[in-house]
């Protein structure tokens, strides 16, 4: 008997999966106050807004379907072949514009969320270098921050031996 091939995976599956993966390390971020969470959030509201235009450009397609279906139906008619031909190459560039404008609208939403994104991770790293913290130098003194806190160093000049 041969072998039959390995079924392969569903795709929403192996999402939902991954998904459910990073909502775990959130929360585990959020316990342990890492800045990383931020990012992951990131990650996943950008997965969902991919499934969401996905699902957009599918149902789009689907309603250009039916309405070339109804177009179709409502002729009773014998339908000439030049005829035909005109109404498929009208539902096609009616779709090819519809597909265009919405694939317009992803690339814009694809920049605004890489916008975001570069924001997001600018504040983490912001937020991972402290700083928000104000640092005061005492005026003449070297500062430099050692070992988790700040170390200031003063250079004096010994008296010199003829003023004496």
């Amino acid at each position: 008997m041969p072998a039959r091939p390995a079924t392969p995976p569903d795709p929403a599956a192996e999402i939902d999966a991954a998904i459910a993966e990073l909502d775990l390390r959130i929360k585990e971020a959020d316990y342990h106050d890492d800045p990383i969470g931020a990012y992951l959030r990131a990650t996943v509201a950008g997965i969902h807004a991919q499934r969401l235009m996905r699902d957009d450009i599918k149902a789009s397609l689907a309603a250009a379907v039916e309405e070339t279906k109804q177009e179709i139906q409502q002729v009773r008619l014998p339908v000439a072949k030049a005829d035909l031909d005109e109404t498929v190459r009208r539902a096609v560039q009616q779709m090819d514009l519809v597909l265009s404008m919405r694939a317009l609208r992803l690339q814009r939403a694809a920049v605004a969320g890489a916008v975001v994104t570069a924001v997001a991770l600018i504040a983490v790293g912001w937020l991972m270098a402290d700083w928000w913290r104000p640092r005061t130098d005492i005026a003449g003194m070297a500062c430099r921050d050692q070992d988790g806190g700040r170390v200031c160093s003063v250079w004096v000049t010994p008296p010199s031996s003829r003023k004496r």
